[in-house]
């Protein structure tokens, strides 16, 4: 069972609203409550999470809504036409005739997340990373998300033209559009005792969805799960918070700041499942409710992340009907991991940093399979490469070629053989040098950049800081690496 605390506004049930085709947008809503031109100002001037200033003010006098958010830099909060709030409410139902994609805002373009599996957006081969100029000849660049949506739903049946843009060259996709249910959840057992558990989106039924697929899982052999929340922009927040019970032990799952700075805390009975190890994959598309399940679990140390910094989406939505049929999205609230990290805006950083999502699955494995859970093999092993080194003389073979080291002999410490991280890295084909400034050996190619500061755990991977899965050690103005 799952309890909230709140201390006001309790009468407000908070979910997050995952378009299907997806925006990245989080939804406060109780019953939609119809309400006056006059009461939006009120409603601004009370609940509105940033403070309205002089400059705002005048806005409001106005009814100018839309600059009032714009001055705030704030591009979740705005008014819905009563098409697009008849659109907006219907996706909460996760069924409506539409193309199946999840989409995102970057830069002025609408830009495909992902296509959902087994959709018509997924059949026409729409791929992550395309950007949609234009919906049946309209330019959406510079268009909200709800526009975008709205042009691109419609009756099951009909056709939508869809402009791409795709590796710098632009091409049109027709697509025919169809009743989109997706399927939020799957399981399926990889080896014996490990699971991937795949989550979309976080919709109404899909807490349920888990736990009736969990529940057939033995349980007196090692239960180990692999939760992928990439790509997944969100859902309902109670959904979100009824998955994070579900591995998080009793205690605080989330923390709500509004206006007032007064603090709202979600709190979980006690896990559903108990994992032996749990590794959540988590990238640049994972989002609101999914980063507030990614949060709760890296918090409260029910498992770790791998993957990219997540999207960085925490802040809070109420939607209020006006007379005339549209709605006002406001603002009200940010959220707070169990250890009060503010996710919007920053975003979450995993355990381990990965970009490549091959290598990402590949190192879950390691880290599951692993002797000491939340330690990697030695970096030969993620990196393979034959070395064969004779203690005794001291030679080292490269892919059965003898080399010469000079003076930076092997070493041996706590059962572990040290060879120099220059000719490690250079024998991978990296460039390796000594940045004297910040005392940090930095090796880097094409777009990869490690930075390892000298006698510290943890290093910065293209300028994200992340942990040391291995030791590396300092002996005589040299950096070594262990191999086994």
């Amino acid at each position: 069972m799952l309890n909230f605390n709140q201390t006001k506004r309790t009468h407000l049930k908070t979910f997050f609203a995952l378009l299907l085709v997806t925006c990245l947008v989080f939804a406060l809503l109780g019953t939609t409550p119809v309400v006056s031109a006059f009461d939006v100002e009120t409603l601004i001037r009370q609940h509105y999470l940033f403070p309205v200033t002089e400059e705002m003010d005048k806005l409001l006098e106005q009814g100018d809504w839309e600059g009032i958010f714009e001055k705030q830099g704030d591009p979740h909060s705005r008014h819905y036409s009563p098409q697009e709030a008849q659109d907006y409410l219907q996706s909460l139902e996760g069924r409506f005739g539409g193309i199946g994609v999840a989409i995102n805002y970057v830069d002025g373009y609408t830009v495909v997340v992902r296509p959902l599996p087994g959709t018509p957006g997924e059949a026409a081969g729409l791929k992550t990373g395309d950007k949609i100029l234009a919906v049946d000849g309209v330019s959406i660049i510079g268009e909200p998300l709800s526009r975008a949506v709205t042009l691109i739903r419609g009756e099951p049946g009909t056709v939508v033209q869809l402009l791409l843009e795709r590796d710098g060259s632009q091409l049109n996709v027709r697509i025919v559009r169809a009743m989109i249910e997706v399927e939020s959840v799957q399981v399926e057992e990889v080896s014996p005792g490990l699971y991937h558990i795949r989550i979309y989106q976080f919709a109404q039924d899909t807490a349920q969805d888990l736990k009736e697929k969990l529940e057939p899982l033995p349980g007196e052999k090692p239960r180990n799960f692999i939760l992928d929340l990439r790509d997944n922009t969100g859902g309902f927040l109670s959904t979100s918070l009824d998955v994070a019970e579900i591995f998080v032990p009793a205690g605080t799952l989330l923390y709500q700041e509004d206006s007032t700075g007064i603090f709202a805390t979600a709190y979980s009975e006690g896990p559903k499942v108990l994992a032996d190890r749990l590794v959540v994959l988590v990238n640049e598309n994972t989002a609101s409710g999914a980063e507030i399940v990614a949060g709760a679990i890296q918090s409260r140390e029910s498992g770790l992340l791998l993957g990219t910094t997540t999207y960085g989406k925490g802040s809070v939505q109420s939607l209020f009907t006006l007379p005339d049929g549209s709605a006002l999205k406001l603002t009200v609230a940010r959220f707070l991991t169990p250890d009060k990290q503010v996710i919007d805006g920053n975003g979450l950083t995993p355990d381990f940093y990965i970009e490549d999502s091959e290598r990402q699955w590949e190192t879950a494995l390691q880290l599951i399979e692993s002797p000491v859970f939340g330690e990697l093999p030695p970096l030969e092993e993620a990196f393979p490469i034959e070395i064969i080194l004779f203690p005794a003389t001291g030679e080292i073979y490269l892919q059965g070629e003898a080399v010469i080291l000079g003076d930076a002999e092997p070493f041996f410490y706590n059962s572990m053989t040290y060879i120099p991280l220059r000719f490690y890295s250079e024998a991978l084909g990296y460039d390796i040098e000594w940045e004297g400034t910040t005392r940090s050996v930095v090796i880097s190619r094409e777009n990869f950049e490690l930075k390892l500061p000298a006698e510290s755990q943890h290093a910065y991977l293209n300028d994200e800081k992340i942990s040391l899965p291995f030791p590396i050690k300092h002996k005589d103005g040299r950096s070594y690496l262990p191999v086994r």
